[in-house]
């Protein structure tokens, strides 16, 4: 009997060294953890613009770049010398990591630096808009030279500088010398500010489409996964007064609406155009959140704008290749959002029981082809302005131009500026 309780006592002594061991370990992983993910974020996007599941590690490396502080734009695809010099400070960049940074409110060492790429670029570009333009097919293509999830990424930029020299290197390729983020809601969302605070060398890339086909497109990607409304239920403008924390892109508690493709408001938020009293005029006047209430946000950095329609198109390619310094661009990935399964709920708006919901949308497009058409390409076409870049500015107006027509050809354009079907 003494025997087996000493063995039962030996066996207890056994199972409480091995928990405090179990103990032990866990308790040296989760420092590990801290040490290794200072930020203590875990940042994912829902599923409707995109899936990000990241983590991030700490490098500790610092000193002084090369001084890149003026802008290097290739125009000379053959200035191999230029392309060369670029080449080695994307390579060593990354040993001038913790350079970047600086403490926070936090007393970490996690906030990017006020204008922290003065030095040279950190992060390449971003794609910042807008969904549904072919951001994906844009996001596919430049995976080839940048490691990067095929995801939308839409943290602060203190976090996405660490994905894009910790985690995504390691997981997407280290030996892609680009680095650069997408996230198609950021210039008509809140954290486009942040990149000409702490990044004004990231180049911007934007695309658009005619609002007729971007509300299908986002529409039946909607409805594919089982969200189907009355499309008469997307036409209402949040208003002044209302929680403004239920306003978002422009529409009351909605993901998409029929004002969010009000493209040009968002463009012109950035300031790049004079902002003219006339301007201003077509800015979406009569909404609470047009004409003179829009909120400038002043935007410094670079911005590319293709349109999707000639996202196929070489030129479109090696326009962005010119503008992201760097020799050429693979194109040969198409990618498309992930859609649901039920598409029998998708929908062709061009049929007749649509015509009054796109009489609606109809005049939005005009004046967002307006506006593009007076105010914005003339910035691309202005030598002395680098920083707004079209490519093929004669093909992208033709395209804008077709924004004030109906897509389907059965509106037309009346004389007090509404759409309806000839009689």
């Amino acid at each position: 009997m003494l025997r087996k309780h000493m063995l039962c006592l030996a066996f207890f002594f056994i199972w409480i060294i091995s928990f405090i061991s179990i103990l032990r370990q866990d308790s040296v992983l989760r420092s590990f953890r801290k040490k290794i993910e200072p930020l203590n974020l875990y940042y994912a996007v829902n599923a409707v613009e995109g899936d990000g599941n990241l983590i991030h590690e700490q490098n500790q490396t610092g000193d002084v770049l090369t001084n890149f502080a003026e802008p290097i734009n290739i125009k000379d695809k053959n200035d191999t010398d230029l392309l060369d010099k670029i080449k080695q400070h994307r390579l060593n960049r990354s040993e001038h990591f913790d350079s970047w940074f600086t403490i926070g409110n936090n007393g970490k060492k996690d906030r990017l630096k006020t204008n922290a790429d003065a030095n040279g670029p950190i992060l390449d570009f971003a794609i910042v808009g807008f969904p549904k333009t072919g951001t994906s097919t844009m996001m596919a293509n430049l995976a080839t030279i940048t490691p990067m999830p095929m995801a939308d990424v839409c943290t602060p930029v203190h976090q996405t500088v660490w994905y894009s020299y910790n985690n995504w290197p390691r997981d997407y390729g280290n030996d892609k010398i680009l680095r650069g983020a997408k996230c198609p809601s950021l210039l008509d969302g809140g954290i486009i500010k942040q990149y000409s605070e702490f990044l004004p060398k990231t180049k911007l890339i934007l695309g658009i489409r005619h609002p007729v086909t971007w509300f299908q497109s986002f529409w039946n990607m909607q409805a594919s996964h089982g969200h189907v409304v009355d499309p008469m239920e997307k036409i209402h403008p949040c208003k002044k007064g209302k929680n403004k924390k239920k306003c978002k892109y422009g529409c009351p508690g909605q993901l998409f609406c029929l004002h969010r493709a009000r493209f040009h408001l968002w463009m012109a938020s950035m300031g790049k155009t004079q902002m003219s009293s006339d301007e201003r005029e077509i800015l979406a006047s009569n909404d609470f959140d047009g004409g003179d209430n829009i909120r400038m946000k002043n935007i410094s950095n670079d911005i590319f704008v293709y349109e999707q329609t000639d996202l196929n198109q070489d030129y479109l390619w090696d326009e962005l290749a010119t503008y992201l310094d760097v020799s050429s661009i693979s194109h040969s990935k198409y990618r498309g959002a992930k859609g649901g399964s039920k598409v029998e709920n998708m929908v062709d708006f061009c049929n007749k029981k649509y015509d009054d919901f796109r009489a609606l949308m109809m005049p939005n497009a005009f004046d967002l082809a307006d506006w593009l058409l007076t105010y914005f390409i003339p910035l691309a076409e202005d030598k002395s302005r680098l920083d707004v870049v079209i490519p093929n500015t004669e093909r992208f107006r033709e395209l804008v131009k077709d924004y004030k027509k109906d897509p389907c050809g059965r509106l037309q354009r009346m004389e007090n500026g509404t759409y309806a079907l000839p009689n």
